[in-house]
């Protein structure tokens, strides 16, 4: 079995201004094709105005790098990934990310 069998891309967020001065959000590719182990560790479900939202919290384990943070996300596939911790396991030698799923009920 293999320690790392998925592929994942690390995103930053930036902000550009268009023509009328108004602010826009985009996600741009950091890092890109890195091995991970990537698992789903628990489930919630929320209700809002009549509204349902789905989450899931993800555990990603990647080899330690410098310069990933936890205003980046994650993609796995078409999953899209917001990175709530960062956690540097034991021995130094990776960073387990946790992050939260989110999908609309």
């Amino acid at each position: 079995m293999q320690q790392f069998p998925h592929r994942v891309t690390l995103q930053t967020k930036t902000s550009v201004k268009n023509e009328v001065s108004e602010d826009i959000e985009s996600w741009g590719d950091t890092f890109t094709k890195i091995y991970a182990n990537v698992k789903n560790l628990s489930g919630r479900e929320s209700k809002d105005s009549d509204q349902t939202q789905n989450f899931i919290t993800v555990s990603v384990r990647i080899r330690k790098r410098p310069g990933v943070h936890d205003d980046m996300r994650v993609i796995h596939g078409a999953r899209k990934l917001r990175i709530l911790a960062i956690l540097p396991d034991p021995t130094g030698a990776y960073l387990d990310l946790k992050c939260e799923e989110w999908t609309d009920g």
